[in-house]
């Protein structure tokens, strides 16, 4: 659920527009492939990006994506939970075990 509640909490039209000028252009998915990126980067960058996030272009992982042309995507990230359930129980994790309790935009 940890999870869940960070993608929520991330989920702002200003962190959105900055993920869509980062990559290139940000759908629904990308939206939410950029966010996986984001909590894997930790706490302290998290909480700093979701707060600030202009500050992306002060992250040198940003710049070097960007000089780069390589996009900012953790997809894998979001299937952390199904896959450590299957793996320490050996059966699928109930599609409902876990909600995004996303707020207005």
């Amino acid at each position: 659920q940890v999870l869940w509640d960070l993608m929520a909490d991330s989920y702002t039209n200003p962190l959105w527009a900055a993920a869509y000028v980062i990559n290139g252009g940000c759908s629904d998915d990308g939206f939410d492939y950029f966010r996986g990126w984001l909590i894997a980067q930790g706490c302290e960058v998290f909480e700093r990006i979701v707060a600030e996030p202009d500050a992306l272009a002060q992250l040198p992982i940003v710049q070097a994506s960007a000089a780069d042309g390589l996009d900012l995507d953790g997809e894998e990230v979001l299937s952390i939970a199904w896959n450590a359930h299957n793996m320490a129980t050996g059966e699928q994790l109930p599609a409902d075990a876990l909600t995004i309790r996303y707020p207005e935009l």
